[in-house]
């Protein structure tokens, strides 16, 4: 099951937090370490990004069938993960 977005938030802020408390002089953890926990922060960003967008789509009247295809999944797989409302079940 997905995360929900407050635990992502919480994760990425959890992972800033941490990074900050690492000791910035070892070249490895400023590069390596540092670029995982940024990717990870953006992909917290990008799903937040996607799911403001599937919201958007419903609303204006989109179905799950269109949003699933420029998602690349399927139609319930859309619905499980973005369906924030909860039982969503219409395709208009």
């Amino acid at each position: 099951m997905p995360r929900t977005r407050a635990q992502l938030e919480q994760d990425a802020a959890e992972i800033e937090a941490w990074l900050d408390q690492v000791d910035p002089d070892d070249p490895t953890v400023t590069v390596d370490l540092r670029a995982i926990g940024h990717a990870f922060v953006a992909t917290v960003s990008a799903e937040n990004t996607v799911r403001d967008a599937v919201i958007a789509a419903r609303e204006n009247g989109w179905g799950w069938n269109e949003i699933a295809h420029i998602l690349g999944m399927s139609r319930q797989s859309a619905q499980q993960r973005y369906d924030v409302f909860g039982g969503d079940n219409e395709n208009p």
